[in-house]
């Protein structure tokens, strides 16, 4: 008798168990859209690469990290929404220094990139480098040629949520 309740007590904690993993298996992983809407982003880095040498008489500087030159930066936040629209907002810098304000964003068909439309500006397209529950991370191809300056690289901006 003793040898049938032990049997028993197995059995019931074997279809406990296998029915514990089952309920593992129907939790459906977060989207991409689930993790970009779940909570507002904040900036944390806004690196350049190749780093920009900039020469002067009397130094050289070498920048990589645009972040820790700009203030605005370094208060930018940005809030996706699941209807497909955006709002950001650069704390306590006054109007003309925001980077966007609002507007709307788009996935590509293979959500590897993000399209952010701004009401008052050109629609912009980043190739999205990193996405999950606590980090979004984007990068952008850039040429720029103004005056005495050139510089191809790449801008890479890093949220936190």
């Amino acid at each position: 008798m003793k040898k049938l309740s032990f049997i028993f007590a197995l059995a019931v904690m074997a279809i406990t168990w296998t029915s514990c993993d089952k309920d593992k298996d129907d939790v459906k992983p977060n989207t991409k859209k689930d993790l970009l809407t779940a909570h507002p982003w904040k900036l944390t880095s806004a690196r350049i690469d190749p780093p920009i040498t900039v020469e002067t008489p009397d130094t050289t500087v070498i920048i990589s990290d645009l972040y820790d030159w700009d203030e605005c930066l370094q208060k930018f936040a940005i809030t996706f929404s699941s209807a497909n629209t955006y709002t950001s907002d650069g704390g306590d810098c006054s109007e003309d220094e925001l980077i966007i304000t609002n507007g709307t964003w788009q996935f590509n068909e293979s959500e590897t990139s993000i399209t952010i439309d701004p009401s008052d500006d050109v629609a912009e397209t980043a190739k999205i480098e990193k996405l999950t529950d606590s980090n979004f991370e984007i990068s952008q191809d850039w040429d720029i040629e103004e005056d005495d300056f050139e510089w191809s690289g790449k801008i890479i901006l890093s949220f936190k949520k």
